[in-house]
């Protein structure tokens, strides 16, 4: 089975795959190859579509609630228990 996806005029469909991408190989420590594997892997099992699945994950990495009910549970149950997240270190304002 081949796995398409539709560009659309803004590159956005390939910039959530990359996006996804990212975020499934810092979660993971694996290779770009294999992020993708998984990508396909839960495309092919789910039929949910490669650019919602990549949105959804990184929505998930982000927190945000703008995801697609689909492709948003697709991303939780391969990847939920993966998510973490990374506390945002402020400077200290009494830099000396």
């Amino acid at each position: 089975m081949t796995v398409f996806y539709r560009m659309s005029d803004d590159g956005s469909a390939r910039r959530d795959i990359d996006l996804a991408m990212g975020v499934l190989i810092g979660w993971q420590g694996c290779s770009p190859q294999e992020a993708f594997g998984e990508l396909v892997d839960a495309v092919r099992d789910t039929g949910v579509p490669l650019s919602k699945l990549a949105g959804a994950v990184v929505a998930l990495a982000s927190g945000s609630q703008d995801i697609d009910d689909r492709a948003g549970a697709v991303a939780a149950q391969h990847w939920g228990e993966l998510r973490v997240r990374v506390p945002v270190v402020r400077p200290s304002r009494n830099i000396h």
